[in-house]
C-alpha cells in the first residue's frame, strides 16, 4: 500500500515518539515505524532519569515513575565507599515500557500515527523525496525522514551520517528480593567489575526489594558484558548486595557516544 506523509520517523523510542508528536501537533502528517510488536519492549534501559524530563513531556509522572534517588554510594575496587548527594531528590527510577507507551500515546494524541511490526528496509531518495519500504510490504513517501533508530542506526549509515566515538555495550537484569537502602543507587567500578565503564544497583521500590542491576564496558573490552555481570555477583564489594535475590528479567543494550558532526543531509 502506497502511503503519503510529511514526516516519517523510524523508532519509536522516546526520542522517535516525542518528535513525532511535537511535529504532528503542528499539522504535519507524521508517522513512526517501529519495528517490535510492542513499544518499549524488549527493555532496554536502567530506567534512572532527571526529573527534568518531565518539563516537557506531556505525560503523568504518577503512571510511570517507581522511585525517587536521593544520592548515591560510589565503591572502589579496594572496598572504599563515597557517598555523594542524600540531601534531596536528584534522580527518578521509571518503568521505562510504560514511559515509552506514554509518551507514543501522547504523540497519537497529537495526530502521530504508529506502525508496529514495521522494519523500515530500505530508504532511498527519489525526485526530492524519501521513499521507503517496511518489512509489512508498507511502501511510503515523505518529505523528511528522522531516523531514532537507536545506536545502530540503519538510517545513520544509510545516508552516511556521522558514527558515534564509542559504543558501550551493556547487560543486566530486574531482581527481586533485595535489602537496599531505597533512597541511593550503588555504583562500582574498577576494570575487573566494567572496564571503561561502571556498574549498578538502582532500586525501583519505596521499600528496596526489588532493583535494576548491570553494567556497561568499553570498546576495547576483549571479555563479554556477560562475563563482567557472572563476575558482579560474586564481587567480594558488589556480592553482599546481591546475595539471594532472583532474576525476574534479564536486560541488555548498548550506549552511543560522542558528539556527532553530521546529523543530517539532502544528499
Amino acid at each position: 500500500m502506497q502511503r503519503y506523509y510529511d514526516v516519517a520517523v523510524i523508532g519509536g523510542g522516546p526520542i522517535g515518539g516525542y518528535v513525532a508528536g511535537e511535529i504532528a501537533k503542528r499539522g504535519f502528517e507524521v508517522a513512526i515505524f517501529e519495528q517490535n510488536k510492542q513499544v518499549g519492549e524488549p527493555l532496554k534501559c536502567a530506567g534512572l532519569v532527571t526529573s527534568r524530563v518531565f518539563d516537557f513531556l506531556d505525560i503523568s509522572k504518577n503512571l510511570v515513575v517507581q522511585n525517587k534517588i536521593k544520592g548515591a554510594h560510589i565503591h572502589s575496587p579496594s572496598g572504599h565507599k563515597l557517598t555523594i548527594g542524600g540531601d534531596k531528590v536528584h534522580a527518578l527510577v521509571i518503568d521505562r515500557p510504560i514511559f515509552d507507551r506514554e509518551i507514543i500515546k501522547s504523540s497519537i494524541g497529537k495526530g502521530a500515527e504508529i506502525f508496529l511490526e514495521n522494519k523500515v528496509v530500505s530508504a532511498q531518495i527519489h525526485e526530492g523525496q524519501i521513499e521507503l519500504k517496511t518489512s509489512q510490504n508498507n511502501d511510503v513517501k515523505c518529505k523528511l525522514l528522522i531516523g531514532a533508530d537507536g545506536p545502530y542506526s540503519k538510517t545513520r549509515d544509510r545516508f552516511a551520517l556521522s558514527q558515534p566515538t564509542e559504543i558501550l555495550r551493556g547487560v543486566g537484569a530486574e531482581i527481586a528480593d533485595t535489602e537496599l537502602d531505597p533512597d541511593f543507587v550503588e555504583i562500582f567500578v574498577g576494570e575487573n567489575i566494567a572496564p571503561g565503564f561502571f556498574a549498578w544497583i538502582i532500586p525501583t521500590n519505596e521499600h528496596g526489594t526489588e532493583a535494576r542491576t548491570g553494567l556497561c564496558i568499553g570498546p576495547e573490552s576483549i571479555k563479554s558484558p556477560s562475563h563482567y555481570f557472572s563476575n558482579l555477583f560474586k564481587n567480594k564489594h558488589s556480592s553482599s548486595y546481591l546475595e539471594n535475590v532472583k532474576i525476574t528479567k534479564k536486560i541488555g543494550g548498548s550506549i552511543p557516544l560522542g558528539v556527532l558532526k553530521k546529523t543530517h543531509t539532502s544528499m
